[in-house]
This record gives C-alpha cells, sequence and structure tokens, in this order.
C-alpha cells in the first residue's frame, strides 16, 4: 500500500485496516467484493454501490440504499485512527460515512452531524465534518488515551475527553450505520479510501498521512 501514494509514504505502524478503490488489491473495478488490504478480509458493495475511475478510483454511493458491508470486525479496543476520504454529491441531514456498530456502547460513528465513540450517550460526541457538496475532504478522527481529536484536510479541528472503551465485534460498514433505518442516513457521493489503525495518532502523523495522499486529489 505504501507504493500507491505519490509523495511521502503514508503511516503503516498499527494500519489493521485499509480498504481503497483505486488499488487492484482492495477492488479490481467490477464485481461486488472489496477487501482489506491488510489481512484479505473482505466486504461486500451492496445494492449496487459503483465504481468511478477518477482520482484514483471510488466507489460511488447513490444515497438511496446502497453501502458497503464489512461484517462483523474486532481491530480495535482502545486507542485508534480513522483516516477517510470521500465527497458528497448531495446535501443531506446525515451522510453516514463509516461506521463501525451503531447501538452499541463504544461504537464509532462519523458522519456528517457528528463523530460520535459512545452511540449509546451523549458522552464522546463532537461536531461532524459538515456536508459540503463536491468537495473532496480528507477526515482523521483519532483517540490517543483519554483525549480524541478530528481533523479535515490534516487541519486539527476539536477535541473531547473520552475514556471509555471502544467496542469491538462490531459491524463495520462505510455509506450507512446498521440498524440505522432512516433514508437519510444513506450517503450520496464518492468514497475514495479507507484506513484504521490501532493505536492512537500524533498531528505529525496526521499531516504524514495527508500530504502522501493530497497529490491524488489535486490538492498541492
Amino acid at each position: 500500500i505504501m507504493g500507491f501514494y505519490r509523495g511521502p509514504n503514508i503511516v503503516t505502524d498499527g494500519l489493521v485496516f485499509a480498504v481503497d478503490a483505486g488499488s487492484e488489491r482492495s477492488y479490481p473495478g467490477s464485481g461486488t467484493t472489496v477487501s482489506n488490504i491488510i489481512n484479505g478480509a473482505s466486504g461486500t458493495l451492496t445494492n449496487g454501490v459503483g465504481f468511478n475511475s477518477s482520482n484514483g478510483g471510488s466507489f460511488t454511493l447513490d444515497g438511496t440504499d446502497d453501502y458497503i458491508n464489512f461484517g462483523n470486525q474486532s481491530l480495535i479496543s482502545g486507542d485508534f485512527c480513522i483516516d477517510l476520504w470521500y465527497k458528497l454529491t448531495q446535501t443531506k441531514s446525515e451522510h453516514y460515512i463509516f461506521s463501525t456498530g451503531y447501538n452499541s456502547a463504544g461504537s464509532i460513528l462519523i458522519f456528517t452531524s457528528g463523530i460520535w465513540l459512545n452511540a449509546a450517550d451523549t458522552n464522546g460526541r463532537m461536531p461532524g465534518p459538515g456536508g459540503t457538496i463536491n468537495e473532496i475532504i480528507n477526515i482523521t478522527v483519532e483517540r490517543t488515551g483519554g483525549v480524541a481529536k478530528w481533523y479535515k484536510n490534516g487541519v486539527y479541528q476539536s477535541s473531547l475527553s473520552y475514556s471509555g472503551a471502544i467496542a469491538s465485534s462490531t459491524t463495520y460498514t462505510a455509506g450507512w450505520a446498521i440498524p440505522r433505518n432512516n433514508g437519510s442516513a444513506y450517503m450520496a457521493g464518492n468514497l475514495y479510501s479507507i484506513k484504521m489503525y490501532n493505536k492512537g495518532f500524533s498531528s505529525a502523523e496526521v499531516t504524514q498521512n495527508y500530504n502522501a495522499q493530497k497529490s491524488r486529489f489535486g490538492l498541492w
């Protein structure tokens, strides 16, 4: 995966999950199976997720009922980092970009209106990245010790104290959150890549990952 990006290498220490529409090791450009490059585990493009070759490749989501289901996973339980690249194509109240479960305490939900580290309680909730249309953006959410932070395009946005356990053995999904039975919760847009680490990130590591990937999207 390091050689896929131009410029500096991405951080690989602690990398446990890497899905990228632009890597044939992750997705060959057709079919419904997508693979985690790190361990080969497969996920499923559900209800008609498409593919677009622009900007190195992306999964396309219509915001109606399609999403990517990675099944039950148990890759993190404490400190973590999640790195996402995506673009929205509609204005909606909830675009769910990535989630690890939904109702379970300690689930991670990343959607346009909020970033929640605990779906069952008001603790661990930060404002979300918003819903700018047709802008390719990078969102990084990380927790180190008892502090969680999130960044947009490598720039720090906000933090909160959250030392609760992160739920393991939950269903990982992109483009929706199971079982969020609400039509407004389906993402409409392009999803380029997802990376998850079983460790927190320093600000320097956030910057390193952003710089390693930005030229793919014409961000210099």
